[in-house]
């Protein structure tokens, strides 16, 4: 969509950094060998045509978040991993991130509610620059 202009997508894309989704996003590709490969249809092979990006917090001092999100509904066990992201084109330099908390010192679900927000979700956020 952004052609050759310098670009970012960010937010909740509910992929985990292990995934194929987060593979696809950050390599371009996703390898034959893989369970969510494309099957071929109607004659015609799927090939990868999207850019790699970069994840900023993948990118920084920190890595990856150990989490983003931290929900627990009624009594079933809590789900805490990372689902948000901030992905750059080539023209980004990631300057600084947030420091995030590691889920032992969240507080458990809901990480924000000593702040009054009800997110299950931690804000991200990185200061960025074009090179």
């Amino acid at each position: 969509l952004a052609g050759d202009l310098p670009h970012i997508l960010a937010g909740d894309w509910n992929i985990k950094p292990y995934s194929t989704s987060y593979m696809l996003l950050t390599t371009g590709l996703i390898d034959r060998g893989d369970p969510e490969y494309p099957e071929a249809k109607w004659g015609m092979e799927w090939k990868p045509t999207a850019k790699a990006m970069r994840s900023a917090y993948a990118e920084s001092e920190y890595g990856e978040p150990d989490f983003t999100n931290f929900a627990r509904i009624r009594e079933n066990e809590p789900f805490v991993d990372t689902l948000d992201y901030i992905f750059l084109s080539d023209e980004w330099k990631v300057v600084d991130v947030k420091k995030l908390p590691k889920r032992e010192e969240s507080g458990g679900p809901f990480p924000n509610l000593e702040r009054n927000e009800p997110s299950d979700h931690v804000l991200i956020a990185a200061d960025l620059k074009i090179q």
